[in-house]
């Protein structure tokens, strides 16, 4: 069964005429918790167009990002806001 949203994730600048347009989102964190929880429902949602995955571990960052068909890998959070994401959602260990 498809998840149900009720929340939006469209970018828009204020006072801007033009339409609102999918967000470009970045992942923090290639582990577990994303892959088998949030990377398929984010990936679903509507309102978000290209995804970017960071990871200290590059090639965990790319397998995630090949396994859900997201935009690309990173190795660091500077490279992902490089790539001009919108936001970042952190998804690393709380130690």
């Amino acid at each position: 069964q498809a998840p149900s949203f009720s929340f939006p994730l469209m970018h828009s600048s204020p006072g801007s005429s033009r339409p609102p347009r999918p967000i470009r989102l970045g992942f923090l964190g290639a582990g577990g918790f994303l892959r088998d929880h949030f990377a398929p429902v984010f990936k679903a949602h509507p309102g978000v167009g290209e995804i970017w995955v960071a990871d200290t571990e590059f090639s965990r960052a790319r397998d995630l990002a090949a396994h859900h068909g997201f935009a690309g890998a990173a190795g660091s959070l500077e490279e992902l806001i490089a790539r001009g994401v919108d936001a970042v959602a952190i998804f690393t260990p709380r130690h």
